[in-house]
C-alpha cells in the first residue's frame, strides 16, 4: 500500500455528528442491489475538509430531487493531499460515495478517463469537486440525457468569482477553440458535464490528453461525431472556503496550448483512435488500499525518440510541483 493511504485518519467530526441520521438512511438506500442509472465521476485535488461538505450537500439536495438509489458518487484523487484523502474517506466510511486513489500522477482528465472505466451508470455526470452548479440544474442535464433529448449537456458560465487574469485567460482561449474548430460554444472548459455512457465510451477513444484539456477535447470529438450537445446557462459558484485553485495559469496554459496543437494535427488526419494507445502506469485502490482496477494513461503509439523527449518534458511541466 503507498505511503500516502497509511496516514488515513478520521475526517470532520461535526459533520459526522450533524449528518449521521442523513448518511445513515442514505446508505441504506444505496445498498440496495441496483444497477445505478447516474454515475457521478468527481475527480478531487487539493479541497481539502471542503470536499466531504460540498459533495455531501450535493447528495443531500440531489436526493430531494431523484431517487438517490439510482445514482452511484465516484470521487478519485491522484494527488498527496492529506485532508482531501480523510474527507474521501470519511465519505466512503458513511456510504455517501465510493472514493479512489491514482497510484500515479495523471492529471483530471486521465482521473476521469479512469473512473469511466469502473463506472455502471447510463448517464455520466462529469463535475468539479467545489460543486459550482445546483442539484437542480444538474438534475434537469441529466433528464434531458436519459429522455434522449441530447446526447451531452454541458454548462455555459453566467456569473463566474474568478479573479480578472483567469477570466482573460478563458476568453482567449475559448476564442481561440472556436477559432481551431469552427466551435460555436462559448464556453469549453467548465467542470460540468452529463453526457450518454455509450456515448462517452466511443468518444474516450478519440480523446489523447489526460490533462485539463480534456473537456476540450470530449467536445471536439462529440461534435466530428455527430452527437447532439446542448449548451445550458448556468450560474458558476466555486465552493471553496480558503482553499485556492491548483491551476497555475502559466503552466496551465502553455500544457494546453501543446494540447490544441496536438489535438489539432489529430483531428484534421482523422484517424486519431488507431494513433492512441492506452498503458497501464499503476493501480486504481479503494479506500483499505486494495486494488481496483489497473491505472491507464493515453499516449500517442509513435516511438520517435524526438516525440518520447516531447513527451517526458510535457508530463514534467504539467505535473512538477
Amino acid at each position: 500500500m503507498p505511503e500516502r493511504l497509511v496516514q488515513t485518519v478520521e475526517a470532520s467530526r461535526h459533520l459526522e455528528q450533524e449528518n449521521a441520521s442523513f448518511a445513515s438512511a442514505y446508505s441504506e438506500k444505496i445498498s440496495i442491489k441496483t444497477k445505478p442509472m447516474v454515475s457521478f465521476i468527481i475527480p478531487a485535488f487539493n479541497e481539502g475538509d471542503q470536499l466531504a461538505l460540498n459533495i455531501y450537500n450535493l447528495i443531500q439536495q440531489y436526493s430531494d430531487l431523484a431517487f438517490s438509489a439510482s445514482a452511484e458518487f465516484l470521487v478519485a484523487t491522484d494527488s498527496m493531499n492529506a485532508s482531501t484523502f480523510n474527507s474521501m474517506d470519511w465519505l466512503n466510511q458513511n456510504g455517501l460515495c465510493k472514493s479512489y486513489f491514482l497510484t500515479e500522477r495523471i492529471g483530471k482528465g486521465g482521473t476521469i478517463k479512469n473512473l469511466v472505466q469502473i463506472s455502471q451508470g447510463k448517464v455520466i455526470v462529469i463535475l468539479d469537486a467545489d460543486v459550482p452548479v445546483s442539484a437542480d440544474k444538474i438534475h434537469k442535464a441529466i433528464m434531458k440525457v436519459a429522455e434522449e433529448k441530447a446526447d451531452i449537456v454541458i454548462a455555459q458560465r453566467k456569473e463566474r468569482s474568478d479573479g480578472e487574469l483567469r477570466k482573460f485567460l478563458s476568453v482567449s482561449y475559448n476564442l481561440l477553440v472556436r477559432i481551431l474548430f469552427s466551435s460555436n460554444f462559448r464556453d469549453h472548459q467548465a467542470g460540468f458535464k452529463v453526457i450518454n455512457a455509450s456515448a462517452l465510451s466511443q468518444a474516450l477513444k478519440f480523446i489523447r490528453t489526460d490533462s485539463l484539456a480534456f473537456d476540450t477535447e470530449l467536445l471536439v470529438w462529440a461534435k466530428k461525431s455527430g452527437l447532439k450537445i446542448l449548451a445550458a446557462d448556468v450560474d458558476w459558484e466555486e465552493n471553496r472556503k480558503g482553499h485556492v485553485s491548483n491551476i497555475i495559469p502559466a503552466r496551465s496554459v502553455l500544457t494546453m496550448l501543446i494540447d490544441l496543437f496536438v489535438l489539432r494535427v489529430l483531428s484534421i488526419n482523422g484517424n486519431s483512435d488507431r494513433m492512441l494507445q492506452r498503458i497501464p502506469v499503476g493501480n486504481i485502490l479503494d479506500t483499505k488500499g486494495k486494488e481496483v482496477s489497473p491505472e491507464y494513461m493515453t499516449v500517442l503509439t509513435s516511438k520517435h525518440k524526438k516525440l518520447g523527449l516531447f513527451r517526458r518534458f510535457y508530463l514534467a511541466l504539467a505535473f512538477r510541483a
